[in-house]
């Protein structure tokens, strides 16, 4: 028996349907996208200095027809004066930074980004002058406490072009701060002048890793545990880097003789964890594991994979706990009910969808003949 004129009807407005749906919903969106005013997309491009040309054309456009307050113009200012920072013209960028400070004297991200300008020009008295007040108006910015620091560095090492503890430290502060070709240079300059320096090849090295040059991070653990021979956090480090080359045997015995001189180091044991687990030894993965929950129980990543080991080894019930426990740490209640959310949406459409089928089914079947 062909399928009734109904169930053809339904299918097709099963089809239809979400196609109406997402012309209703998206249409008017696009539509009201296209229609508005200039003026906003000139302060979005404004904000956005990755294109310093644009963003000066966009953030001009704003300022000459000035029917903003004197705040919210201030925010342009800032915003164009870096644009220029970041195109190499600072004489420019501290005009608008001034031009900013001048309506909002209280202004701590002009005075950091003027600041920022005077140091590049090298006229770094008046870029301390203008990180102290950054530092004053916004004590949580780290930004400004990182540029005054950085500024004392360079201070120290134009005083002492040989001063390799304030090399070392400005690398370190540039590699904080991902700046990690600056920081390699840093290293380089401060090898050169005590090549005898276990920090300054370890830091150079963990700059290495922070670029995922893993290759060129090992030679640097290499020399420093040649200088400073069973030194735990070079020991780590190194195994970290033949990890990532898939080194595994090197990276466990690194892993193992960085523990046994420092049990308490969490990274280490969860990365031993790891390697544990990825040749099968999951009985061992968890042990350490749960050593790593018992020095640090905030430690997310370690619930995330001791629930992939119980997995492993049958214990669901206690996967499937550690995964809710890593869900909440990681992302907080908010981020647990918005997956709970999207996990039941999904239930919800594949039942739906289930049941559709078994209906469709049922009607196209042929009736049995008597």
């Amino acid at each position: 028996m062909s399928r009734t004129f109904a169930a053809r009807t339904r299918d097709w407005r099963g089809r239809i349907a979400p196609i109406i749906l997402l012309v209703v919903v998206f249409v008017p969106l696009a539509i009201q996208a296209n229609t508005q005013p200039q003026k906003e997309n000139d302060l979005e491009v404004c904000k956005d200095s990755r294109e310093p040309q644009r963003s000066i054309a966009a953030c001009s456009s704003i300022i000459a027809a000035s029917k903003k307050s004197d705040v919210q113009l201030a925010d342009i200012f800032m915003h164009r004066g870096s644009s220029y920072f970041y195109k190499g013209d600072y004489d420019q960028a501290i005009a608008d930074y001034d031009s900013a400070l001048q309506l909002k004297p209280d202004f701590s991200k002009a005075f950091d980004g003027r600041g920022l300008a005077y140091e590049r020009k090298g006229d770094h008295d008046r870029a301390v002058q203008d990180f102290d007040p950054a530092i004053r108006l916004d004590p949580n910015s780290s930004d400004s406490y990182y540029n005054r620091a950085l500024q004392d560095f360079n201070r120290a090492i134009e005083l002492n072009p040989n001063f390799t503890a304030a090399l070392v430290r400005r690398g370190l502060l540039r590699s904080q701060n991902h700046d990690y070709d600056q920081a390699i240079q840093d290293f380089d300059r401060a090898i050169q002048l005590k090549p005898d320096s276990a920090p300054a090849f370890y830091d150079r090295g963990l700059a290495y890793e922070g670029k995922r040059d893993y290759r060129r991070a090992i030679p640097d653990f290499d020399a420093a545990l040649r200088i400073q021979p069973g030194e735990p956090d070079a020991l780590y480090a190194r195994g970290l880097a033949f990890s990532y080359t898939g080194n595994y045997v090197q990276a466990l015995w690194d892993y193992n003789h960085s523990l046994a001189a420092n049990p308490n180091n969490v990274e280490a044991l969860n990365s031993r964890g790891v390697e544990y687990a990825r040749r099968g030894s999951y009985e061992l993965a968890i042990k350490d594991y749960d050593e790593v929950i018992r020095l640090n129980p905030q430690y997310y990543r370690a619930f995330h994979n001791r629930s992939i080991a119980y997995a492993h080894t049958g214990q669901f019930f206690r996967s499937v706990a550690d995964a809710f426990r890593y869900q909440w740490l990681r992302y907080g209640i908010l981020g647990v009910a918005i997956r709970a959310g999207i996990l039941l949406v999904v239930i919800f459409l594949w039942l739906r969808f289930r049941l559709a089928r078994t209906k469709s089914s049922s009607v196209s079947s042929p009736a049995t003949s008597l």
